[in-house]
């Protein structure tokens, strides 16, 4: 098994957990959270794993499927971990986890070209 096989499995495990009032809903949103800003590139590969497990498993199991949001660049937006159960049931459980990512990167931009602005600033001053 691969490192984001196992990862994927494992966070598919934890939101069961979650969903069946187990765990508690942060942990797995922590997780998720780290795992995009420690290791993005690892953070893909399990997602990608995650979208190719659905339905993997006997429905008996009740492992979650998922659904990914990308926005128009293919980054991560939304991972949402869907219950599986009685389709009689109107109110379907699920777990939704969004990506900062965008906000991110839109402050990184922001600070940046403050920096430069007061270096700018600054050697004028000198």
């Amino acid at each position: 098994m691969t490192p984001a096989e196992k990862m994927s499995f494992d966070l598919r495990r934890l939101a069961l957990d979650v969903l069946d009032g187990r765990s508690d809903e942060l942990t797995l949103l922590r997780q998720l959270s780290l795992l995009e800003r420690n290791d993005p590139l690892l953070f893909e590969q399990v997602v990608k794993q995650l979208e190719q497990d659905n339905d993997r498993w006997s429905p008996s199991s009740k492992l979650p499927n998922v659904e990914v949001m990308r926005d128009e660049r293919g980054f991560v937006e939304n991972v949402k971990f869907v219950a599986l159960g009685d389709e009689s049931n109107d109110k379907t459980k699920h777990i939704c986890w969004r990506s900062d990512y965008s906000e991110r990167v839109w402050v990184e931009a922001f600070a940046e070209e403050l920096i430069q602005e007061c270096e700018k600033k600054k050697d004028t001053k000198d």
